[in-house]
């Protein structure tokens, strides 16, 4: 019984990334034909010094090799207690921030084990080489809000840049 729930479960979990990537995918499609179609359209000259600044750093685009790491953070203790938003600031300040260059959260609703939850969505980009990073802020996490565990997922990263005006 316990094996057949956990399989299902990682069905869901299979299907919930799955779609999560289509929907990014189709984000990103929107994004990139959304942009090309402006630049196709005739421009005020700053618009398309802008648009030509935009398109010379498409062009310089390499192949990464880095990751996109997400990490789920439930906040809710195993007692049912929740974790007040001050206490997940001073771990977002104390922990995040000192190891992590560069990251986003986001407020999000989950659920585990049938019970909704509140929850935040940790999201960065890293190499693999730099992967134990997130082992440790997961083991701290857990440790100091009694957590089961901390869910994370990551993915190769085709491309990535930093779109800059003049």
């Amino acid at each position: 019984m316990f094996a057949k729930r956990k399989l299902s479960r990682q069905r869901r979990l299979i299907q919930q990334k799955f779609w999560l990537r289509l929907m990014v995918g189709m984000l990103l499609m929107n994004l990139v034909l959304g942009c090309q179609s402006l630049a196709e359209n005739e421009a005020s000259p700053a618009q398309s010094n802008q648009s030509q600044v935009y398109q010379e750093q498409v062009e310089t685009v390499q192949v990464s090799t880095d990751v996109v790491v997400h990490m789920y953070f439930g906040l809710t203790e195993k007692n049912g207690s929740a974790i007040s938003e001050k206490r997940w600031l001073e771990f977002e300040k104390n922990t995040l921030a000192q190891r992590l260059i560069g990251f986003t959260v986001f407020d999000s609703k989950g659920y585990y084990q049938g019970q909704q939850e509140r929850s935040k969505v940790v999201v960065f980009v890293t190499t693999k080489d730099k992967l134990e990073t997130v082992t440790n802020v997961c083991d701290i996490y857990r440790v100091e809000f009694n957590q089961q565990s901390v869910m994370v997922t990551v993915s190769a990263l085709q491309h990535w840049l930093f779109v800059e005006g003049d």
